[in-house]
C-alpha cells in the first residue's frame, strides 16, 4: 500500500481559519458541475468587479506603509474616522486580482464544517470549495462566497490565518493610523491588519461592498 503523505491546507471553517493537515478520509476532491461553476464564476465575478473598482479609489488605498503609525487608543483625539480591516496597497491588490483570476476550482464535499481551502507549500492554484460554500451569501457580505474566494486566494500572496476574529483599525485624514490598547503589542496590530487572511475579506465585506450593480466598468452607487 503506498504511503500517504501529508498534505497541509490554509482552510477556512466554521472553527475559525486555520493551517492544519488535511486527512486522508477527507483528501477528496470532485469537478464542479455545471450549475456549481455558475455559481463560482459569478462569486469570482463579484470578487473581481470591487477589487478592480479599489484600484480607482486612491483614498482608500495605502500609498506608503512607511506612514503608518501606531498609537495607543487613549491619545485618541477628535476628528472623522473610518474602521477598516486590511492595509490594501497597489501592488498587493494587484497581485491578489492576477490570483484569483488564474485559479482554478474544484470541489471536496467530505470537509462539512468547512468553506473552502487552499493547499500550502505547492505551487497549485487551486482553491478546493467545501459544502459550507454553496450554503454562503453569493453577494459580498460577511463570509460571503466572492468573500471567501478573496480569502484564500490571499493565501496564494503568503498571507496567513492570524486571527478569525474581526480586527479593525482606524483611519483618518492624512494617512493610516492603528488605535491599539496598551495591552496589545504594536506588532500584533501590525500583523492583523498587514497579513491576516480574514482582514482582506472583512475589508470588501464590509467596508468596500457597493449597493448597486456594478456596469460599465464601474458601480452605480
Amino acid at each position: 500500500m503506498p504511503h500517504y503523505k501529508d498534505t497541509f491546507i490554509h482552510t477556512k471553517a466554521t472553527t475559525g481559519s486555520l493551517c492544519c493537515v488535511l486527512p486522508q478520509s477527507e483528501d477528496v476532491t470532485e469537478e464542479l458541475s455545471e450549475e456549481e461553476s455558475r455559481i463560482v464564476q459569478q462569486a469570482q465575478r463579484t470578487a473581481l468587479e470591487v477589487m478592480e473598482d479599489t484600484l480607482k479609489k486612491d483614498q482608500v488605498l495605502i500609498k506608503n506603509l512607511k506612514d503608518v503609525v501606531v498609537l495607543d487608543r487613549g491619545s485618541k483625539g477628535d476628528g472623522c474616522w473610518v474602521e477598516r480591516y486590511a492595509m490594501l496597497t497597489e501592488k498587493l491588490l494587484r497581485r491578489l486580482i492576477l490570483q484569483l483570476e488564474q485559479a482554478a476550482f474544484q470541489k471536496n464535499p467530505c470537509k462539512a464544517r468547512s468553506y473552502a481551502y487552499v493547499k500550502k507549500n505547492t505551487p497549485d492554484r487551486t482553491i478546493y470549495l467545501c459544502p459550507l460554500f454553496w450554503q454562503a451569501p453569493r453577494e459580498l457580505e460577511k463570509d460571503s462566497q466572492p468573500g471567501t474566494l478573496i480569502h484564500e486566494a490571499s493565501h496564494f500572496l503568503g498571507l496567513h490565518d492570524i486571527t478569525y476574529t474581526t480586527a479593525s483599525f482606524q483611519v483618518g485624514t492624512g494617512g493610516a493610523v492603528i488605535w491599539t490598547d496598551s495591552c496589545t503589542p504594536v506588532f500584533e496590530s501590525l500583523r492583523k491588519a498587514l497579513l491576516n487572511a480574514n482582514s482582506i475579506e472583512y475589508e470588501f465585506e464590509i467596508v468596500l461592498k457597493h449597493q448597486e450593480p456594478y456596469q460599465g466598468d464601474r458601480y452605480a452607487c
